[in-house]
Order: C-alpha cells, then sequence, then structure tokens
C-alpha cells in the first residue's frame, strides 16, 4: 500500500489554450477576377447585389487587388454560375473541396506559421488550394479527399505550436 500523500501529479506542461477547428465539406472553392473596367461603357459589377438575390450564401471570403475568392455549397454552384453569368467577370470554380477553419478567441492561442503548413501539408501530399489568415483566424482549402488529414495535422501542428508558446 501507498502512503497518503506519498504520491502527486504533476502535469508535465502548463495548460493551454488552442484553437477551434472546424471544417466545412461538399464545398466549392471559386476565384472571380473583374474584366476591364477602365474602357468607356464598362462598368463595376455588382457580384454581391447578385449573389445575395439569388440566396448564395458565402462561407469563407478574401479579398484583394487579385480578385476574391470565396467558399459556397456545390449545391450553390448552379446559382452562384447564373449570378455571374451576365457580368463583366472570369468564374474559376474548383469543386470538390474542404475549408479547414481555425479561430482563437483567447489572445494566447497559437497557430502554426504559414511556412510550417505548408511544408507540413507538402510532405502528406496535399495540394493546398488556398490559404488566408490573420492573428485570430485561418482558413485552409484542400481537396475534398485530404480534409480529415489536412485537420488532423493542423490539429498536430496547433498542439506544437500551443506547447512551444507555454513553454
Amino acid at each position: 500500500a501507498h502512503a497518503a500523500g506519498r504520491y502527486r501529479c504533476v502535469a508535465p506542461y502548463p495548460p493551454v489554450k488552442m484553437p477551434q477547428i472546424g471544417r466545412k465539406s461538399s464545398a466549392c472553392f471559386a476565384h472571380i477576377i473583374e474584366g476591364d473596367v477602365e474602357r468607356p461603357g464598362r462598368q463595376r459589377c455588382a457580384l454581391f447585389d447578385n449573389l445575395d438575390a439569388m440566396g448564395v450564401k458565402l462561407d469563407f471570403l478574401a479579398v484583394n487587388e487579385a480578385g476574391c475568392s470565396f467558399v459556397v455549397d456545390e449545391a450553390d454552384t448552379p446559382r452562384l454560375r447564373a449570378a455571374t453569368r451576365s457580368l463583366n467577370v472570369a468564374l474559376r470554380l474548383k469543386m470538390g473541396c474542404a475549408r479547414i477553419a481555425l479561430s482563437a478567441s483567447e489572445a494566447d492561442s497559437s497557430f502554426p506559421t504559414t511556412t510550417q503548413i505548408i511544408a507540413a501539408m507538402g510532405k502528406e501530399n496535399i495540394d493546398v488550394i488556398h490559404l488566408t489568415r490573420d492573428s485570430a483566424m485561418l482558413a485552409v482549402i484542400v481537396a475534398e479527399q485530404h480534409a480529415s488529414r489536412a485537420a488532423d495535422l493542423i490539429a498536430h501542428l496547433c498542439s506544437m505550436a500551443s506547447y512551444q508558446k507555454a513553454a
């Protein structure tokens, strides 16, 4: 028998706060670029008004000088095509995608670096279709067949980053 109080359990690491990981399957990644708006007679497109009018919900949105990218349900792609048909835009769709999103509500949550994510995905032969991040959010778009492995890999990288930050 062991004497009471002789052994005590000490956690090897202090508790850490982990980012929340979410996953969306059956997604379509869309990238849109606007046509020539400098020539007379051309107008800026009403893309977002059209998408809203057709009931297409955007799950993720990134806008920059190269255009805009977003994720929609695959079931919404016919309405997406219809919403852009009359506009001065080029639409590129990648079907069969999944979005893995990390969000950190706590200031001391840690995300892995972009370089770590890309390198780890490359080692696992997982192509990153799109990656966007800021201080509180990270979104990675991958092919649907790689979604589970990608989510597990990102969770592992997050745990390593959180423990390194706590140490």
